[in-house]
């Protein structure tokens, strides 16, 4: 059994083995805290969780939805290449999950939301989601 908690610090363990990558200390990352505006930057949050079955007395597998966002500085001359970048960092920290040790759990790509740009046009916020099935005790 595998709290989503101990799921959540897994997945932003294997990003922060990245180089140039680093969690911030608040949820819901991008563009909220100027001082967490930094490129490279991610979060990682616990979304849905929902049963798939039940195994046994308060034991379900659930199926439980992750979100990473992150932050690409946007370069003011080479805006274009700055934002291929930033979806080549999307696919990397993809495959990053997707092929971290996944003991007890199953992790698949669910979505890759659209880029959005900050209102001052620096940096560039990505969302991936993951869904991830693993045994929780819920007694």
């Amino acid at each position: 059994m595998i709290a989503r908690s101990a799921i959540r610090q897994r997945i932003a363990s294997a990003l922060s083995s990245l180089t140039g990558y680093d969690e911030v200390r608040s949820l819901a990352l991008p563009f909220r805290d100027p001082n967490e505006r930094k490129h490279g930057a991610f979060s990682v949050e616990a979304l849905a969780a929902s049963p798939i079955s039940r195994q046994r007395s308060g034991e379900s597998v659930l199926s439980s939805e992750f979100r990473v966002s992150f932050t690409w500085k946007v370069k003011p001359k080479a805006q274009v290449a700055s934002y291929d970048a930033a979806l080549d960092a999307q696919e990397l920290l993809v495959r990053t999950v997707l092929g971290m040790a996944q003991t007890g759990i199953a992790i698949t790509l669910a979505s890759l939301a659209s880029p959005s740009v900050d209102a001052a046009g620096e940096f560039i916020r990505l969302d991936i989601t993951f869904s991830v099935q693993h045994v929780a005790d819920l007694a």
